[in-house]
């Protein structure tokens, strides 16, 4: 699928000590245009137990709008249930 490209793109991934559901809330608020489609944010655990999260916004065509990435030791308990629910993987439409 379209948003399986996100774990493969180079983003400057940003160290926070723990990610929250809020911090993402904002950053799509910010980073959403007229054309969006939707807002993919992905989870990946690293060897040494951090997780990377990357989040993309995608227009109408698919493509990639823009992305960032963070690192971090922990996610904050809502973000956690959110990737459990959705395995890993949160698609919001917009």
């Amino acid at each position: 699928m379209f948003w399986s490209i996100l774990l493969g793109i180079a983003v400057t991934l940003l160290w926070i000590a723990c990610l929250t559901w809020k911090i993402l809330e904002n950053w799509t608020t910010e980073n959403v245009i007229n054309d969006s489609s939707c807002i993919a944010i992905i989870k990946e655990r690293l060897a040494n137990g951090d997780y990377k999260v990357v989040a993309g916004v995608f227009d109408q065509r698919e493509e990639l709008q823009t992305a960032s990435g963070w690192k971090t030791e922990e996610l904050e308990n809502e973000l956690e249930e959110e990737f459990r629910n959705n395995n890993d993987l949160i698609v919001i439409d917009v």
